[in-house]
This record gives C-alpha cells, sequence and structure tokens, in this order.
C-alpha cells in the first residue's frame, strides 16, 4: 500500500475522531434535552386530554356564558340596593328635616312655658295682698249655698 493511502486514512481517521469527539456529547445532550422535552409534552397532553364527550371548548363556552347570566343578574341586583340605598338616603334626609322642625317646634314650646311660668309667679305675686281677702270672700259667699 502506497504511503499516501496511510497518510489519508490516518487524516480521515483523525477528522472522524474529532467529529466524533464533539459530536458525542452535543447527541448525548440533545438525547437528554429531548427526553425531557417529550415527557413535558406527554404530561401536558395528559392534562389536556379530553376524557368525556364534550369539547373543552364548548365546556368553557358554558360555564363563561353562565358567569356571564350570574354577573348580569348580580348588576341588576347592585342596581336594586342602589336604588334602594338612594331612596332610603332620602327618606333619612325628610326625617332629619322633620326632626329639625320638631327641636325647634319644642323649644318654642319650652320658651312660651318658661314665660307662662313667669308670668304666672309675676302674677302671683302681685296678687299676694289680695289673697286673704279673696278667701274670707270665698268663705263668705261660698257658705251661704
Amino acid at each position: 500500500m502506497p504511503p499516501w493511502i496511510i497518510e489519508i486514512i490516518i487524516a480521515v481517521v483523525s477528522a472522524l475522531a474529532v467529529v466524533l469527539a464533539a459530536a458525542i456529547p452535543a447527541y448525548i445532550t440533545l438525547r437528554s434535552k429531548l427526553m425531557v422535552i417529550g415527557r413535558d409534552a406527554a404530561e401536558a397532553k395528559d392534562q389536556v386530554a379530553n376524557t368525556h364527550e364534550s369539547n373543552l371548548r364548548d365546556d368553557l363556552d358554558e360555564k363563561f356564558g353562565a358567569l356571564a347570566q350570574d354577573l348580569g343578574e348580580m348588576r341588576r341586583d347592585v342596581s336594586g340596593i342602589r336604588a334602594d340605598h338612594q331612596a332610603t338616603r332620602r327618606e333619612l334626609g325628610q326625617l332629619h328635616g322633620e326632626d329639625r322642625a320638631a327641636r325647634r317646634e319644642a323649644q318654642q314650646m319650652r320658651e312660651e312655658a318658661r314665660d307662662l311660668r313667669q308670668r304666672f309667679l309675676a302674677h302671683t305675686e302681685e296678687t299676694a295682698p289680695m289673697m286673704p281677702m279673696l278667701r274670707d270672700l270665698h268663705h263668705r259667699y261660698a257658705t251661704e249655698e
């Protein structure tokens, strides 16, 4: 065999060794990553697999439709509660006004009662000197009947 063929064989084997030295670790890394990806894909497939007769999209549409209907009912309920609250506030405002009017009236009545009491006391002080004479007249004419 000619020496140049041996040199070519050595060069090819050397090149193949370099390629294998780089390819084997890359293959091992790629293979382990592919195994992880395969496991993850199988797990994801298992989680999204439809084990019942209806379609997942149809199920979600039905659930979201029911949720939207419930939200609509809640919105109407909240609107009703808001209207009731506003009516209650108006009624409380009216009652507050009536209470203020009643308090003013009660104050006026207290002032009138105080005035009447003062007038009565002044009257009794003015008529105190006449009381013995009035008692005597009363006794005299009350006993005639």
